[in-house]
């Protein structure tokens, strides 16, 4: 049994996963892991921030069971190339992978106060990508975005529209429209997403935001989950995860580690007592994140300080 940290959202609509003022938006939550293992996976939390080289592997993506039996489309973009200040080569298309379905036997179950369970699965990505995920290298010390959309996938076989044609094999990634790319596809809008935050000099593990205001203890189980999803289905999507009633991490993410309750360093983590928050949405200006580890920069902060007493 693992202990969770939740960080619930507040009373009124549910805030959008995808950043503010990006479109297509979704409000509701897309687990990822970078670390961790199958059965024990570290989600990291909505708006996280990463150090580059924490992101270059392809990362685990999860969608909860009753959606289990569908397939699906992960996109990944970057609307802050080649700065958040200068974006004429956005968006940058990270990842375009169709084909994704749930691998019966990895399920995580998420226990809510309640007494009720959720269950998590990953998804399969051995289907051929459209463009291979390629990690997050940005030349700007302010952070970009990294967004992460899940779309339903109608048909079993997904055709690249042809305007998108020049994607194919990920050699072109410049001045993507994930907004235009969904709307030509007909994929309509994500039903899940998440964001990750990343500059030159950034450095974290995605279980630190802009800022977090609070949580509340939630428990996961991993260790007595046996459930598969039926891989045969062919029902069409279920919509009821996102509702508010069903689940109430439909506004935050996840990341796992003794740090999220303040009781240690992620690299502390002990796989039979972990912690995980769910944290609002980052600010929508990227200046909130400058995260460049600079020394000189928290000394000269400290004779400031010292001689204005």
């Amino acid at each position: 049994m693992k202990y969770l940290a939740a960080f619930l959202a507040l009373a009124g609509p549910a805030l959008a996963q995808t950043p503010p003022n990006f479109s297509p938006q979704t409000p509701s939550f897309l687990p990822i892991a970078y670390r961790g293992s199958q059965s024990n996976p570290v989600f990291f939390n909505n708006g996280g921030v990463f150090a580059k080289n924490a992101v270059q592997n392809e990362p685990n993506v999860y969608v909860p069971s009753n959606l289990a039996n569908q397939t699906f489309l992960v996109l990944m973009v970057d609307p802050d190339a080649p700065s958040p200040r200068e974006t004429s080569i956005s968006q940058i298309l990270h990842w375009l992978q169709p084909g994704a379905r749930a691998i019966p036997n990895t399920a995580v179950d998420i226990r809510r106060q309640d007494g009720s369970t959720v269950t998590l699965f990953q998804l399969d990505m051995t289907a051929r990508a459209i463009a291979p995920y390629r990690g997050p290298s940005p030349p700007s010390q302010e952070p970009h975005r990294y967004i992460f959309m899940l779309f339903p996938q109608q048909n079993g076989t997904f055709v690249l529209p042809n305007e998108f044609q020049q994607f194919q094999g990920g050699k072109v990634r410049q001045k993507f429209d994930a907004q235009a790319f969904a709307q030509a596809a007909g994929l309509g809008a994500p039903i899940l997403g998440n964001f990750l935050l990343v500059g030159s000099r950034t450095l974290g593990d995605g279980s630190q935001t802009a800022g977090t205001n609070g949580f509340d203890v939630l428990e996961l189980d991993t260790a007595t989950s046996t459930g598969a999803p039926n891989t045969t289905s062919t029902s069409s999507w279920d919509s009821t995860w996102t509702s508010s009633s069903d689940m109430a991490l439909t506004s935050g993410s996840w990341t796992s580690g003794p740090a999220a309750l303040g009781t240690g360093s992620p690299a502390a983590q002990s796989v039979n007592a972990s912690a995980v928050s769910f944290p609002t949405p980052t600010p929508t200006k990227n200046s909130a994140v400058r995260i460049v580890g600079s020394s000189f920069s928290l000394i000269a902060a400290a004779f400031a300080a010292w001689f204005a007493l």
